[in-house]
């Protein structure tokens, strides 16, 4: 518990400077965790015992990469736009073809007869670390907000933030409440230690900062109550999904990378979902900023 302590109070501010920062350090900052993300999943399935094609799950790298490549923009020999889409879209399917190509030759080469299960984790891993551009994207809305607290911010800063700190509410109220009031089992198989009561309160929390924090940052209760849902349902979701694989590999966590957290999936498995949900709701047109 120290140790999630002291991560919390060195890792928070940090956090805060790059969620106010320009988007270019956000979606680096989100590369980098994927490329740490995809270093943690595909070692754990490595570690027990079953195969994985990286040839195939680095092509998950492209989503959080192209984020970055498009803030950099002209400086690039070729920039990402909607014309370079098609380009785009053929180079990885070009890539996925090589890798499938590679993975018959390795078969044959060694006898080795596990292209299908090398192919289908390394299509599982590319999944999850694809999944780090929906964090990068929710960063991506420049346009000045004219309500909440700081009035001219950008949009995406505080939809991000909220988005973020509404997901972990949720993981340190479950872990709480789990604690606390915890009786009934919630996924035995998948989570022992996970309760109905931890996930009501985990739940609680996330509708808390969210409505809150809707109000102050977005200049609206409603809009942080949808993101408190999301990151109170789906972000418990995902967390129960990370468990459902670490369970099945035999590990506590992904890794040790940040003290009293485990490794950066363990940490952010919360959020890829709900970053997930709340861009397709962007998408559908239910806009998360009506203070811009």
């Amino acid at each position: 518990m120290l140790a999630r302590v002291l991560t919390a109070v060195f890792g928070i501010p940090l956090m805060l400077a790059l969620f106010l920062g320009p988007p270019l350090a956000w979606h680096l900052l989100v590369l980098a965790c994927a490329l740490v993300g995809l270093w943690e999943i595909a070692g754990a399935l490595r570690r027990s015992g079953r195969a994985v094609s990286l040839s195939v799950a680095a092509l998950g790298l492209a989503g959080p990469a192209l984020p970055v490549a498009a803030s950099i923009g002209p400086a690039l020999p070729l920039a990402v736009s909607v014309e370079s889409a098609p380009w785009i879209a053929a180079g990885l399917v070009g890539w996925l073809l090589a890798a499938l190509v590679a993975e018959v030759a390795r078969a044959e080469r060694t006898g080795e007869l596990r292209a299908a299960e090398r192919v289908g984790n390394g299509l599982l891993c590319a999944t999850h670390v694809g999944l780090f551009v929906f964090v990068s994207l929710l960063r991506d809305n420049t346009e000045p907000m004219h309500t909440g607290l700081v009035p001219g911010a950008d949009q995406g800063s505080f939809l991000v933030m909220l988005a973020t700190l509404s997901s972990w509410a949720a993981d340190s109220m479950a872990l709480f409440s789990g604690r606390s009031f915890g009786r009934r089992k919630l996924a035995p198989w998948l989570s022992p230690n996970k309760t109905i009561e931890g996930s009501v309160g985990g739940l609680a929390g996330a509708l808390a900062v969210g409505v809150i924090g809707g109000a102050l940052l977005l200049g609206s209760a409603l809009s942080g109550l949808v993101i408190g849902v999301v990151a109170g349902i789906l972000g418990q979701m995902g967390d129960l999904w990370k468990s459902a694989i670490k369970r099945e590999a035999g590990v506590k966590d992904f890794g040790s990378l940040i003290p009293g957290h485990g490794g950066v999936l363990d940490r952010f498995d919360s959020l890829l979902f709900t970053a997930t949900a709340l861009m397709v709701l962007e998408w559908l047109g239910f806009g998360l900023t009506p203070g811009g």
